[in-house]
């Protein structure tokens, strides 16, 4: 049971537990591995602060070479070539922590905090990274695939697909007054974005292009997915992120080495 404000929940009411025997058996497990006290401090954090986190140490064991933005350096931890050598798929990833000064990190650092925790609030500490990683996944293939030369690296992907997935919940419930005022700032938001990356040098308009079209696909299906109970409903939420990695191979297969 869960203590609640008005007296306790059970774990089905709570929304802490699936229904079914797998759901209760996972349930269970879940509770003794959280009775460990390590474990539990690590599980309340929210997966945005982990991220955040994650990027400082990244800038500040960058800054501490010396020359946290020469080519090298940004290799070495992580980001983007021009060509991506196919035993080094892992690039796609890692590059979302690296950041070409402290301007880059902290723009997509401040967008991550404002943006990251409402989204993550609603979808889940798993379904958020997914969803992150996921957008993230897809910029990183729409950079390589579009952007000719240069090393790339930033958590823009990522960023970009969170106010995809917000545009996608919204859309759904374009019906409320409040759902299209949010849309409508959204828009906007996303429009000064893109209008920056197209007139001023060094920024990527494909990754953040990317990530927004794989963060609305995989937004939405988790919406539905969560608005709809059920089995079937439920492909919906696994089939936004199964469309994000398809986009990403297709992106992905003619520009590697």
């Amino acid at each position: 049971m869960h203590p609640a404000p008005v007296g306790i929940h059970c774990p089905v009411c709570a929304g802490k537990m699936r229904e079914g025997t797998l759901g209760e058996a996972a349930y269970r497990a879940r509770v003794r591995v959280e009775r460990v006290p390590q474990v539990r401090r690590l599980t309340a954090l929210s997966a945005t602060k982990v991220l955040l986190g994650a990027n400082l140490i990244v800038a500040l064991l960058m800054f501490a070479t010396g020359a946290p933005t020469s080519p090298r350096t940004l290799l070495r931890f992580g980001a983007l070539p021009p060509v991506l050598d196919t035993g080094e798929w892992w690039r796609l990833f890692t590059a979302m922590f690296v950041h070409i000064g402290p301007a880059h990190l902290l723009f997509n650092m401040y967008a991550l905090w404002l943006f990251g925790q409402a989204i993550e609030q609603r979808f889940g500490k798993l379904r958020f990274l997914a969803l992150y990683f996921g957008s993230g996944l897809v910029g990183s293939a729409a950079s390589l695939a579009f952007t000719e030369g240069g090393i790339r690296a930033g958590a823009s992907g990522g960023v970009f697909g969170i106010l995809g997935a917000f545009i996608g919940v919204y859309l759904q419930h374009r019906d409320n007054v409040g759902a299209r005022s949010q849309l409508t700032s959204l828009f906007f938001l996303v429009g000064i974005n893109l209008f920056f990356g197209f007139t001023v040098p060094g920024i990527d308009n494909s990754a953040h292009l990317g990530g927004l079209a794989a963060g609305l696909v995989i937004g939405s299906g988790v919406e539905v997915s969560m608005r709809r109970p059920g089995g079937a409903w439920r492909v919906a939420g696994v089939g936004g992120y199964l469309v994000a990695v398809i986009i990403a191979i297709v992106l992905i297969a003619p520009n590697t080495v």
